[in-house]
């Protein structure tokens, strides 16, 4: 006779067997077996045994932020923030050179060039003197 398999017990002891005539299959045999009936008695004793250990759970305490405190702490980091980015753009500002510009509007007059005739032109309104 061949014994039944210690995993393919532990599945039918955790009810994990879902074909029918399997499970059929493996009933019949521990009613024919002792020896099979035996290692299920034991795998059932050891689910026993593990299921009544209680673990032993250390709790972690740690400190909850109240939602006031979170948005108190936002704002505060905004305005950090906001001051920060102020503080940086006044000082890029200033690391340019403080040179004074003074802004004159000027008038040019057009000066003829030496060679032309423009100059030598007279007209009702100038006044020529000889020397």
């Amino acid at each position: 006779m061949k014994h039944l398999d210690e995993d393919l017990l532990l599945k039918y002891a955790l009810e994990l067997v879902e074909d029918k005539k399997e499970q059929g299959d493996i009933e019949s045999h521990l009613s024919a077996c002792s020896e099979c009936r035996a290692l299920l008695r034991e795998l059932y004793s050891d689910m026993d045994v593990i299921g009544s250990i209680k673990p032993h759970r250390a709790s972690l305490d740690l400190p909850v932020r109240k939602s006031g405190r979170i948005i108190l702490y936002s704002i505060i980091r905004a305005a950090a923030l906001i001051i920060f980015g102020i503080a940086i753009g006044y000082g890029a500002a200033n690391l340019q050179s403080n040179e004074k510009v003074s802004v004159m509007p000027s008038y040019v007059a057009p000066v003829p060039a030496p060679d032309s005739l423009v100059g030598t032109a007279v007209s009702d309104a100038t006044e020529i003197t000889f020397k």
